[in-house]
């Protein structure tokens, strides 16, 4: 998991720096599959970031990050 996380990251960093300074974070709702949802407020943009139950010990299983055109 953490290869993969480390292989996306550099396209990640990318998307977001295109986008701007943050100004909001929203919590949205909640998936099917029991992600949270937030919507995220740019400079230049809107994106949307999704994010899986904390492990026990705290740790992020699945976050995914979509910039919305």
């Amino acid at each position: 998991m953490a290869t993969k996380v480390r292989m996306q990251l550099a396209e990640i960093l990318s998307n977001i720096k295109n986008l701007g300074e943050l100004k909001a974070m929203t919590f949205k709702s909640v998936s099917p599959e029991g992600m949270d949802i937030y919507d995220l407020e740019f400079e230049h943009g809107h994106a949307e970031a999704r994010m899986a139950p904390l492990t026990p010990d705290g740790k992020v299983q699945i976050r995914g990050f979509s910039p919305l055109l």
